[in-house]
């Protein structure tokens, strides 16, 4: 049984908040963690994760991509030192609480579902519900079994995005040499962490008409 308010059941509803709203509902009865002051994100983040993985499975791409955006948009609306893990700790009525644990705790686990393939992902989630569904989980734990889901130590990943703070900047530096049957780029990447690792995916779009 899930409980909504009267406010939230009409025509011109807000999907994003119906969504967070029933996930929010489910998750803590089915899955508890060892400290809601460090660990919180594993539940209200997970929550906001399974309502984007809703959208992205009922709509179409383009219309997906515009919630998933709005949640990152408010994932990024924090930008002190706090960590994700920390923020388990904060009022969880404020914004912080919100864009750091519900908004980029989602986040985390899409970062994490880009990395160890959706595959893997899958495994992971079920694997997940079945040992933690009636035994409350630290992080540690879940970092534990993602790393033996991946078949790799994921410690940088947790490091960087649950235990650290702050995102990375980066800035791409490009030479374009043009040859009669080709053309060449030379791009440098850089990033304004002094220990970062992470897959960067590049797209290059050809503007030039011949």
């Amino acid at each position: 049984m899930l409980f909504l308010p009267s406010a939230g059941i009409r025509k011109d509803f807000d999907a994003d908040a119906l969504a967070s709203s029933v996930a929010h509902q489910w998750f803590p009865l089915k899955i508890a963690v060892k400290d809601p002051s460090q660990d919180a994100w594993m539940v209200d983040g997970m929550a906001q994760f399974a309502s984007l993985l809703y959208f992205e499975k009922t709509l179409a791409p383009v219309e997906a991509q515009a919630h998933i955006h709005t949640a990152l948009v408010k994932a990024l609306g924090y930008e002190g030192n706090t960590t994700i893990r920390q923020a388990g700790g904060l009022d969880r009525d404020t914004p912080d609480y919100r864009a750091l644990v519900q908004y980029r705790g989602a986040y985390m686990f899409r970062m994490l579902q880009w990395v160890i393939g959706d595959e893997n992902f899958d495994k992971l989630l079920a694997r997940y519900m079945q040992q933690f569904t009636n035994t409350p989980v630290s992080t540690e734990a879940f970092e534990k079994l993602a790393s033996e889901v991946a078949g790799g130590d994921l410690n940088y990943f947790f490091d960087q995005w649950v235990n650290g703070s702050g995102v990375p900047e980066f800035s791409v530096d490009y030479t374009v040499f043009r040859e009669r049957t080709a053309t060449w780029f030379a791009e440098h990447v850089k990033q304004d962490l002094d220990l970062f690792k992470m897959p960067v995916e590049f797209q290059i779009h050809n503007g030039w008409r011949s």
